[in-house]
């Protein structure tokens, strides 16, 4: 099979070569080109497979790309790669000619959906598990640890071993293995799986990390690269470090932020629906918490820290977005036993996940448990009133409702809408009244 990259982020491009030949199922060449018109002159030169492209490029769109596959009858598969989703540009990217779409920052997760789609409509042909794969130094380089036991080629079917899993890979390195005549190092399909994603995970974090992307952004991608690490590992003590590490990052840079006045304008939200909500709640608890006399980074982390494992047990998109109890109760009749089942739990498995997170401040595990209570005591676990649970969980429970309804009605949101819909559900009373009043006084 022939595959043509297509992106003007280099680095990007490198590291999805790199997915591609270490987890596709059948013998790959990978063509690439860093713009649409490259794109093109390559299409009509040779037979391409499958051509995974980005949208907003320089000197050349990938409408321009599908454009020409189709004006030509190419039998290449068009895969859009790219925040811009498909249903957004109908006229650009027709679904008809639309095989998949991998929508960014999750591109390590895209081209895992995209290898299930081919192999279930491809016979492809099998590898031999000692096939070793080679991986160039400049992917090294980005990663800057090896990804599993890494080879050197010193015959066509003998290979060494220069260096060991997660070993510290250094630009010195890069330097020495670069005077070699060689660009490529190698490793062995399928050794050390778990450790390859660990690293794949963070080095697609870094690089999309390096863009000069909005705030918004570099929240929900940290968190896309976050859930997709620990779908894969569950949360261990080094994952959780991980994620702990990062939203307090996330923290300081949200505190630094000039939210308070200019919160909505130009609010950038990419990613899948879990990212963006992560994001817009803990943003928005950052702005509500700022006016309240016990501000801190502190009572920030935790807020943040919450949002992030809120829904992290839940694999339901519908079950992420109900507002509240009450919306649960109203609509359970769409959803399975097991769904049922997981959303009961979810606030208890959640507190069971923090319990792999070191050194936390307390009041964590309470705004868990009572994320789903309700002002007039009709909510759950433990059927709380608004006096009686705690004032995070009001500052919680409130910016979660608000952050689902921005996302649910999008350019349609109106808040004197949704501050109407609150005080009649009593979200106005309370342990709810301080952040009511502050979002109350939004611009």
């Amino acid at each position: 099979m022939k595959v043509l990259l297509v992106d003007d982020e280099t680095d990007l491009v490198e590291i999805m070569e790199f997915l591609i030949q270490t987890t596709f199922n059948a013998e790959v060449v990978v063509e690439k080109a860093n713009s649409g018109n490259e794109a093109i002159k390559l299409l009509s030169q040779d037979k391409i497979d499958l051509c995974i492209c980005d949208h907003n490029m320089p000197n050349g769109m990938g409408s321009d790309v599908l454009k020409y596959i189709i004006e030509k009858n190419l039998q290449t598969k068009f895969v859009l790669c790219s925040t811009v989703v498909p249903k957004e540009k109908p006229q650009e990217y027709p679904a008809a000619h639309v095989y998949f779409n991998i929508q960014k920052p999750d591109v390590g997760g895209g081209l895992a959906k995209l290898k299930s789609k081919l192999d279930s409509e491809v016979k492809v042909s099998a590898v031999d598990s000692e096939v070793y794969i080679p991986i160039s130094l400049y992917v090294l380089e980005l990663m800057g640890r090896a990804p599993a036991d890494i080879y050197l080629r010193v015959s066509e079917n003998h290979y060494v071993k220069v260096l060991k899993g997660d070993e510290v890979f250094t630009a010195d390195d890069k330097m020495k293995y670069s005077r070699k005549p060689l660009e490529m190092l190698f490793l062995k399909r399928g050794e050390q799986q778990e450790l390859i994603d660990r690293q794949i995970a963070l080095a697609l974090q870094k690089i999309m990390e390096k863009k000069d992307l909005p705030l918004s952004d570099k929240l929900s991608i940290a968190h896309a690269q976050l859930v997709e690490l620990i779908k894969f590992t569950g949360i261990n003590p080094e994952v959780a470090e991980l994620s702990k590490k990062n939203i307090q990052q996330s923290v300081n840079f949200i505190s630094k932020a000039p939210l308070i006045a200019d919160f909505w304008r130009g609010l950038s939200l990419i990613g899948e629906y879990p990212s963006k909500l992560y994001t817009l709640h803990s943003m928005l608890t950052s702005v509500v918490v700022r006016k309240i006399v016990w501000n801190s980074e502190a009572t920030q982390f935790k807020l943040s820290l919450s949002a992030f494992l809120q829904d992290i047990s839940l694999d339901s998109i519908s079950l992420m977005e109900l507002c509240d109890y009450q919306e649960f109760l109203a609509n359970e009749d769409r959803f399975s036993r097991a769904e049922i089942r997981r959303f009961n739990e979810h606030p208890q498995k959640s507190v069971e996940l923090l319990s792999h997170f070191k050194d936390i401040p307390a009041d964590i595990d309470r705004i868990l448990i009572e994320q789903h209570e309700m002002p007039n005591g009709e909510g759950f676990p433990k059927k709380l009133n608004a006096l009686q649970i705690g004032a995070l969980s009001g500052v919680f429970i409130l910016t979660g409702i608000l952050a689902r309804h921005v996302l649910r009605d999008g350019s349609s949101f109106e808040l004197k809408d949704f501050i109407k819909k609150m005080e009649g559900k009593g979200y106005s009373k309370g342990n709810f009244q301080e952040a009511f009043e502050i979002i109350k006084a939004m611009k």
